[in-house]
């Protein structure tokens, strides 16, 4: 596992290899039975896609909160594993030396997990996340059989690229897009584009 904590232009955290063998084969698991158009919903306003000023969705993919798929949350490996994110008194958070992560460290959190999945063309236009901090979470199988999808953040021209078992940290009142997802036609509908695990965390008060 690699971290590395970065201040300017703005705060975030940035892991790779946070889950290991053990723990991806777990989550590709989950994320291959809820890859289907019974299990993902196509983005929309009623379930919490962003639009943009005039109403028009900014949001073009499949996904699911999965808070509310599993009554019990122990059924989910994505929800247990995920979880360490924010064991050991969330030092993911709290080692970040910038004052944002400082005074608004999750201690006592809340937080909801959404499955994304990216094919041919999908994108997130530029947008902010209603919570304190998004956490992302990327995968795709290897070898990998799309372009695009990294993570740009407009106001500050930064492109961070998507590689897979990679982690992102940062706060979410900071506009943020997924560039559109390239695919081969022959690679569409095998499961072979962008999956990231969103998590929207805010403090309990």
């Amino acid at each position: 596992m690699r971290v590395k904590y970065v201040t300017e232009p703005f705060p975030y955290v940035l892991i790779d290899e946070l889950y290991n063998e053990w723990e991806l084969e777990e989550l590709w698991e989950e994320m291959d039975y809820l890859c289907s158009p019974r299990r993902l919903m196509v983005a929309d306003t009623n379930n919490g896609s962003a639009t943009d000023p005039n109403g028009e969705l900014l949001k073009f993919n499949l996904c699911q909160y999965l808070d509310g798929v599993y009554e019990n949350r122990s059924h989910s490996s994505i929800l247990q594993i995920t979880e360490k994110i924010f064991m050991e008194d969330s030092k993911f958070f709290m080692n970040n030396p910038h004052w944002f992560f400082i005074g608004t460290s999750p201690g006592t959190n809340q937080h909801f997990t959404q499955l994304v999945y990216y094919e041919n063309n999908d994108e997130y236009k530029s947008h902010r996340d209603c919570s304190q901090f998004t956490v992302l979470n990327w995968f795709y199988k290897k070898p990998k059989k799309f372009s695009g999808g990294n993570l740009y953040f407009e106001d500050f021209d930064l492109e961070i690229e998507c590689l897979n078992n990679r982690t992102l940290i940062f706060p979410s009142v900071i506009r943020h897009a997924a560039k559109p997802v390239i695919m081969e036609e022959k690679h569409i509908g095998q499961k072979y584009g962008r999956f990231c695990i969103s998590q929207f965390v805010s403090r309990k008060f």
